[in-house]
């Protein structure tokens, strides 16, 4: 590599903020190399034949021998180590000398580096190609364990070498560079979007991820590599570099203990998985790599919860898979066909765009396919379904237990839970097996159970929800529904709106909500309130009621002269032909003679919850009730209290 600098013109030499906030605008000048071939720097370890400096540690040079060998991974340099050079009269070639020093000369700063175009500072004993990278030899940053990966001293070294590359800090206008938006001193100062933090670059002075996870020690739990901004401004100026071909899992650590630190993600090929396997901390996974702009211009961490730890993905890298842990995570893929596997725990799966594969695993999982055609397994636990706009054509299969699938979107859903194959939801052609209960959307939705005990409920809208068998719970929500709880011993509720509900067969329990409601129960034994509102009960037959009080539905909010109970369905008179009219008597007792009566007796009990009043509905003349009908509460009925 040439050893000339190349000065690039002016601040905005990428036309992204966050890139050219921290690229100085000086460089090595590699020429022809840039995306070819890869350049050469060289680099020494200056000694104790300088005055002011010491000698190096092997330990001490091995660091920086591990800190150059991951800049090379992602663009096109090879940094070459040389002997360290006499100055007496010798030509000095090496590109790069880095020393300890044993004065002052760095203000009480762990390291200085010189940027590409500066003037040596010791260009009179080496000659005025060389640059100098200056480390303090007694700062606590160099002991042994602060220089491993993940400790400040390792994450120290890095970012002085980038300086030596033609990098600035994000929280000064250094060179040509710009201060990132919102960032006005070094510390404690992440900016509009919260990129001034290392674990997006590297050149900010606020170490690790000091937003969510406060750095636990100056041992590990730092920045181990250059991060996603770094990595795309570098590669902006010299080029990529291949690296990690085939497919790869990072794991994540599960503990704050020597070993654990950030990494930005540079792999151009294979499939590749981002894993929290057998962990028993929470984490949160994602797949989204860096896009340069906004909050997620240098990506979106995956950590352990409390772990000062784990990876982003840089620009242009594509992570397919994502492995959960045995704890609640939260897992969210990117625009390709993603594998997510929550494995154990209550976990939050988003597939994104792509054709996914998205399994739960153990536990109430929460799973959301997006666009694309997704196949989505909950497995064992109470998992929640979620199917949004333009979803594509997902098939859903629950477990075990009791499952939801929800709908999010712009469109009435239409499911019907007792058809197995392909249907069309209006969310796509969508295959559903195995899920209990359906949550609409707040637009007019069709849903239907199956013969299991199904929850279905329409939100707002204008919504059609039809039980089936099973002991169901049905929710219009606000708007006019229309529920139907067919078979079963179902709980019915109208919500908001005008609402016409039918318990069908079975005990019902029946809540009209807000509204002028049309409630009937049907056959069994049922309860109904009507709520707020003009509410009218419905009796179709002389047997959805019963014959005595014990047997009998019961009206818990009756109110006169507001709600009304309709018996014109039902023919008054078992002898006469046609549908003859009932005959409002009154408190009066039915008589022996005459068919067609109705009449009420009140119960008082002098105890509130107990009172009741009910009321006597005759078809065949024998002052025997053939259907009863219990209203809570004492009640002074008129005529003008029934629709007859």
């Amino acid at each position: 590599m040439s050893v000339v600098n190349e000065l690039y013109p002016g601040a905005n030499f990428t036309g992204y903020e966050y890139l050219d906030g921290i690229i100085w605008g000086t460089s090595w000048n590699i020429g022809t190399n840039v995306g070819g071939p890869a350049g050469t720097i060289t680099y020494s370890f200056a000694d104790s034949s300088v005055q002011g400096f010491a000698d190096f540690f092997e330990y001490e040079k091995q660091a920086f021998r591990e800190a150059v060998a991951v800049i090379e991974t992602f663009i096109p340099i090879d940094f070459v180590e040389v002997g360290f050079l006499a100055p007496q009269g010798t030509p000095y070639y090496e590109n790069i000398s880095w020393g300890l020093v044993t004065t002052d000369d760095l203000g009480g700063a762990a390291g200085f580096h010189q940027i590409p175009g500066d003037t040596p500072p010791y260009q009179q004993d080496f000659g005025i190609d060389t640059l100098f990278g200056l480390f303090a030899y007694d700062s606590p940053f160099f002991s042994r364990e602060a220089l491993a990966k993940g400790g400040e001293g390792f994450a120290i070294i890095l970012h002085e070498i980038l300086h030596g590359l033609g990098l600035a800090h994000p929280h000064d206008a250094g060179g040509s560079s710009t201060i990132y938006d919102g960032v006005t001193q070094p510390f404690n100062d992440y900016g509009t979007d919260g990129q001034n933090q290392a674990v997006y670059t590297i050149m900010s002075y606020n170490s690790g991820y000091p937003q969510k996870v406060p750095l636990p020690s100056f041992k590990f739990g730092g920045v181990a590599s250059p991060m996603a901004l770094d990595i795309a401004a570098l590669q902006a100026i010299y080029g990529t570099a291949e690296n990690n071909t085939g497919d790869n899992v990072y794991s994540l650590k599960g503990s704050n203990a020597p070993g654990t630190y950030w990494k930005a993600i540079w792999d151009t090929g294979g499939t590749d998985a981002i894993s929290a396997s057998g962990l028993s901390k929470s984490v949160l996974i994602s797949l989204k790599a860096a896009d340069l702009e906004g909050h997620d211009a240098g990506g979106s961490p995956s950590y352990a919860f409390g772990v000062s730890g784990g990876f982003t993905i840089a620009n242009g890298v594509v992570i397919e898979n994502a492995i959960g842990g045995n704890a609640g995570d939260f897992l969210y893929g990117n625009d390709v066909a993603n594998l997510m596997i929550g494995n154990s725990g209550d976990d939050t799966v988003a597939g994104g765009d792509g054709n996914d594969t998205i399994k739960g695993g153990q536990g109430n999982d929460y799973l959301i396919g997006g666009p694309g055609d997704d196949t989505i397994t909950g497995g064992a636990g109470w998992d929640n379904f979620v199917v949004k706009d333009s979803d594509g054509n997902d098939t859903i299969t629950g477990g075990e237990d009791i499952d939801t699938l929800s709908f999010n979107g712009s469109v009435g859903a239409t499911v019907d839970l007792s058809v197995t194959t392909a249907q069309n939801t209006g969310y796509g052609i969508d295959t559903i097996n195995l899920v209990e209960n359906v949550t609409g959307t707040a637009q007019d939705d069709q849903l239907s159970g199956d013969d299991q005990a199904n929850t279905l409920i329409g939100s707002d809208g204008y919504d059609t929800l039809v039980g089936r068998k099973g002991a169901d719970l049905l929710k219009g929500g606000a708007g006019k529904d229309t529920v139907t709880g067919d078979n079963g011993w179902d709980t019915l509720r109208g919500g908001k709106g005008a609402d016409t509900i039918d318990g069908g067969n079975g005990n019902d329990t029946i809540f009209g909500g807000m509204g002028i409601d049309l409630i009937t129960g049907g056959a069994g034994l049922d309860t109904m309130t009507g709520g707020a509102g003009t509410d009218t009960f419905v009796f179709n037959d002389i047997t959805d009621s019963g014959q005595r009080g014990g047997l009998a539905d019961k009206i818990t909010d009756f109110t006169r002269g507001e709600d009304k109970i309709n018996l014109s369905a039902i023919d008054a008179s078992s002898v006469l032909g046609g549908n003859e009219a009932f005959i409002f008597n009154g408190e009066t007792p039915i008589s022996s003679s005459d068919e067609g009566e109705i009449y009420y007796v009140k119960q008082d009990y002098a105890n509130n919850d107990l009172d009741q009043t009910l009321v006597y509905v005759d078809t065949d003349g024998d002052s025997d009730a053939e259907m009863v009908i219990k209203l809570a509460g004492l009640h002074d009925l008129t005529e003008s209290d029934f629709i007859l």
